[in-house]
């Protein structure tokens, strides 16, 4: 069977879209995981969402469980939501935990992630509880909102996004408070979202109400770097 042809070129004029197997091929996604999700900042949460310590939310990122915690020292940490001694996840949803404790073995953790206790290593010789700890994640928060990275060598969010909410910092978003969540879940390739939300001519088809309310002719796309 012969290979269809992929037309690429960095003029964008001349551009084409992906062939379509690059939206198919589930041994594509992978590598997409581990080449970009993996590697890019994530959004997890808001500020608001954490008033006292032991505070909590969890999330999955690349397939991956994650545990955002808040501290006694009021620092809002992230860890990666497994037991260190056998894997098992340690907590589900949102909400407080003076300690963590492992279903499975009941380890228990402390909420800046150190072992406090192990109670089946009694007797076991050399056992450092330091060497035990949970596995931190990268974690930054930009103008109060919370994102984490699963690349320990990512830089952070001010170096590659420095004028990312230039536009609406007027409105102290270290003010805003999280009220309500709606999720929308498309069923489908990620760039399929992405190419569709690059480009409005099916603004006027499609969205009737936001055409009726702007200047098409001033509407325009910018792109930055990263």
């Amino acid at each position: 069977m012969s290979q269809p042809e992929i037309r690429v070129s960095e003029i964008l004029s001349e551009a084409y879209t992906l062939p379509a197997c690059l939206y198919r091929d589930p041994e594509v996604l992978e590598v997409e995981k581990r080449e970009i999700f993996a590697k890019t900042w994530q959004y997890v949460g808001h500020t608001s969402q954490f008033k006292k310590p032991g505070d909590y939310l969890t999330a999955d990122v690349v397939d991956r469980p994650i545990i955002v915690m808040y501290g006694h020292d009021g620092e809002i940490r992230a860890f990666y939501n497994v037991c260190s001694h056998r894997a098992a996840k340690l907590v589900e949803g949102e909400g407080n935990k003076s300690i963590l404790t492992c279903p499975y073995h009941a380890w228990t953790y402390r909420l800046d992630g150190s072992l406090h206790r192990a109670p089946n290593m009694n007797g076991a010789e050399n056992f450092n509880p330091d060497d035990f700890c949970l596995k931190k994640v990268k974690l930054e928060i930009f103008e109060s909102f919370i994102f984490v990275n699963l690349d320990e060598n990512a830089q952070s969010m001010r170096t590659l996004f420095p004028n990312l909410f230039e536009h609406v910092r007027k409105y102290n978003l270290e003010n805003f408070k999280r009220v309500r969540v709606k999720e929308t879940i498309c069923r489908s390739n990620w760039k399929v979202g992405i190419d569709n939300y690059l480009e409005c001519d099916h603004c006027s088809i499609v969205h009737k109400s936001l055409v009726s309310k702007l200047d098409m002719k001033q509407y325009e796309m910018k792109i930055y770097e990263n």
